[in-house]
């Protein structure tokens, strides 16, 4: 009986401890991290819209708090409707810089927020269907460079001192603006298939916040 206590003690020690305990960075600290993800928005169109990528971070903590991060992120669009022309592919290389912010809540558990700005390249391919009765369906190639500012944020474990789990839930997409340029081919009813080509290039801003769920795991490796 009197081992039985004494195990119980020793191990709600053991959780109390684990729960109790502030896990935390130190200043100086640096850090690798790997992740993946699958963005779905919040406002969908008549047509869902996902998108799968992984990333890279290196960042060092200027505080026990806060960070500073360097990143880049490769993600792809694939956007099909079954029994039609349309599609939609756009591929998203993007290398960004920023501050990472943390906030432990209990135990190992905490939660962080980010404030990235870079750059992006885009391609992207379109094909859409007409209903005129003259043009059978549009298809469109495009490139576009951008500037970017957006945020993200999610919840953070610390499994020991060298490694965490990071869960990210949401993405920001704050402000944009860029170049883009590429060529449009209008596919006619008639004339077995004939064509119709042009190209197009102009300039691209966005102002307005589009916030977007992510669901995304991430293991970060810290350099002692």
């Amino acid at each position: 009986m009197k081992s039985n206590i004494k195990i119980l003690s020793i191990l709600a020690i053991i959780f109390f401890a684990n729960i109790t305990a502030k896990a935390q960075f130190s200043t100086g600290n640096t850090f690798v991290q790997g992740s993946l993800n699958i963005n779905h928005p919040l406002k969908q169109d008549l047509i869902p819209q996902k998108r799968y990528g992984i990333g890279v971070d290196w960042g060092k903590y200027t505080s026990p708090n806060v960070a500073n991060i360097y990143s880049m992120n490769v993600s792809l669009d694939l956007i099909k409707v079954t029994n039609s022309p349309y599609e939609n592919n756009i591929l998203n290389i993007s290398f960004a810089k920023g501050k990472e912010y943390y906030k432990s809540i209990f135990g190992k558990f905490g939660v962080y927020g980010r404030i990235m700005g870079g750059v992006s390249y885009t391609k992207n391919y379109t094909s859409t269907p007409q209903s005129n009765g003259i043009i059978r369906f549009t298809e469109n190639v495009g490139n576009s460079v951008n500037l970017n500012l957006y945020g993200s944020g999610g919840f953070m474990y610390h499994v020991n001192d060298r490694f965490s789990v990071t869960a990210n839930l949401l993405n920001a997409n704050i402000a944009s603006l860029g170049y883009s340029w590429g060529n449009t081919h209008q596919y006619y009813t008639i004339g077995n298939g004939d064509s119709v080509e042009g190209n197009f290039n102009q300039f691209n801003y966005n102002f307005r916040p589009n916030v977007s769920l992510s669901y995304g795991l991430g293991i970060r490796y810290i350099f002692k």
